[in-house]
């Protein structure tokens, strides 16, 4: 419990902070993620971008009682061949099924106070998209978000090299935040944070925010709060 309000306690601190960081002059959009249509694998690069729904793992959504201390508890589970994860109900209390996926995650879901700050949960089989978490991978992965002299990276984290960074279901965890605008300059200022997870030998386990930027404040740690909810399901 310490250590998790240890990694909040980070995380607000970071997200309160981007508001006093300055803007680059010059900026771009970056055309391979668009919060306006949905990501695809670019053939000249298969590391460019997101992968496709069809390059992930599918996820099955399901829903399940447990009995905890006596008293009953709702869980929302996400399972597939190499992964069994879940969440308590009650830790969606402001988040809700997206009506009309975006078409990027396997499950999506929506900040009830803005539909448009989504939250998506993707299982990515590294043979196909990250092979691993170490630095030459990661890089490649970085180098290819349309180009990093158009975006602002704003957060570049590993628990493997920060102690008091929480290991998301017990495994590395990589923290990835970039900021950028949409085609037209005078669109809103956009981010996504997103947190890869290694799951055992399986996929790693992505969550991700996509939000505006100055919205981040406040989305962020309820963002934070929801993924660190997330714990293996039991067999």
């Amino acid at each position: 419990m310490k250590i998790r309000s240890l990694f909040l306690f980070c995380i607000s601190a970071l997200v309160s902070s981007l508001s006093a960081q300055s803007e680059p002059e010059n900026w771009a959009p970056i055309e391979a993620i668009s919060l306006e249509q949905p990501a695809r694998l670019l053939p000249q690069n298969p590391s460019v971008a997101w992968p496709a729904l069809g390059w992930q793992t599918a996820l099955r959504i399901g829903d399940r009682m447990a009995i905890w201390d006596e008293l009953p508890i709702r869980y929302i589970t996400l399972t597939a061949p190499d992964v069994g994860i879940q969440i308590p109900f009650a830790a969606l209390e402001f988040w809700s099924r997206t009506s009309k996926p975006s078409g990027r995650y396997g499950y999506e879901l929506s900040f009830k106070y803005d539909a448009r700050a989504i939250i998506g949960v993707s299982a990515i089989s590294r043979s196909e998209f990250l092979p691993t978490l170490e630095d030459e991978d990661w890089q490649t992965y970085l180098a290819s978000l349309g180009g990093l002299s158009a975006a602002r990276l704003i957060t570049n984290a590993d628990s493997a090299t920060n102690p008091n960074q929480l290991r998301i279901l017990d495994g590395r965890t990589r923290v990835l935040e970039y900021r950028y605008h949409g085609k037209k300059k005078t669109d809103p200022e956009r981010a996504v944070l997103q947190i890869f997870a290694e799951y055992d030998e399986g996929p790693y386990i992505v969550f991700s925010l996509e939000c505006y930027a100055s919205d981040m404040s406040f989305v962020g740690p309820a963002f934070s709060n929801l993924v660190t909810s997330f714990e293996h399901a039991e067999e």
